[in-house]
């Protein structure tokens, strides 16, 4: 969930396959389930809203481990989506650099972050590697990027689904902490206006609890 502009709240609905637009007061004003082209939105994962007022947001595809059929795509200002990148293995959190000109997304099944640059036209061009959670931790694979998050000095703060801990690296892809929480899993955060890290943790990641968790509140050293 995210706020727009206007106060309105736009959120990602992952089973429903929608995108959902919501008042201040808490009414549905607009649902989508398909960019302007039919293309289906299936697994509507995170969102960012940039300076125009536009959305990205990533469409997961199936909660598997083999198919690639991830997308990322744009909610202009006036409604119209459209798809703006393709081929991505589970692209599940995403988020902009403060300023605007590049788009961070996380590829979850390839265990990695990658960017765009975001094009004059909008278009999203030289997609690239940004950093493999393995390369700035313990080298080992399955380190599962879920969300992230991105502060005012562009350091990514990256949530994992794999382990309690986020991990911030700075905008060259280096290791600057990580903070852990004696959850399961710590998939996504939120900045606090007083600098606390809010984390979003998981405890029963077999969902025969409904996938209870937590919130943390961390204040950073």
């Amino acid at each position: 969930v995210a706020p727009l502009p206007d106060g309105r709240l736009m959120v990602t609905c992952y089973d429903a396959g929608t995108m959902v637009t919501v008042s201040p007061t808490g009414e549905t004003v607009a649902t989508a389930d398909q960019a302007g082209d039919g293309t289906k939105l299936v697994g509507p994962n995170d969102l960012a809203v940039d300076r125009d007022g536009g959305v990205w947001f990533t469409a997961s595809g199936p909660w598997e481990s083999g198919p690639i059929v991830g997308r990322v795509f744009r909610i202009a200002p006036d409604g119209a989506i459209t798809s703006a990148a393709d081929d991505l293995h589970y692209a599940n959190g995403v988020a902009l650099s403060p300023d605007g000109k590049t788009l961070y997304v996380n590829e979850s099944e390839a265990y990695r972050t990658i960017a765009f640059t975001i094009g004059a036209d909008g278009t999203l061009v030289d997609r690239r590697l940004f950093v493999r959670l393995a390369d700035v931790l313990d080298g080992a694979s399955g380190h599962y990027a879920d969300g992230v998050k991105v502060d005012a000095q562009g350091n990514l703060w990256i949530g994992q689904y794999s382990e309690g801990r986020i991990v911030e690296v700075d905008p060259s892809g280096k290791l600057v902490r990580t903070i852990e929480v004696p959850s399961a899993a710590a998939p996504n955060l939120a900045f606090g206006p007083d600098g606390t890290v809010y984390v979003m943790a998981v405890d029963d990641l077999a969902g025969t609890d409904s996938y209870r968790g937590k919130v943390y509140a961390v204040t950073p050293d």
